[in-house]
């Protein structure tokens, strides 16, 4: 199966994600070191979907679904 190309967000984009306990979560694009990063709180991320990792637990996710990246 092929996977769909998808445009990096810019930079300074914010996405945000509340969970059902009510706990909010932001994602902000950042570029570190000239590479486009993904950070969370103090953690900085290679992609949306460590990000979303990071939230569940280690469980897999679609961060770009997660994040709602890409409407």
């Amino acid at each position: 199966m092929k996977r769909k190309q998808r445009a990096m967000p810019k930079v300074g984009s914010r996405y945000e994600k509340k969970m059902r306990d009510g706990t909010k979560h932001v994602l902000t694009v950042v570029e570190v070191r000239g590479e486009i990063k993904f950070q969370l709180g103090r953690q900085i991320f290679d992609s949306p979907s460590g990000a979303a990792k990071y939230i569940k637990g280690g469980r897999e996710v679609n961060g770009w679904v997660f994040w709602k990246i890409d409407r």
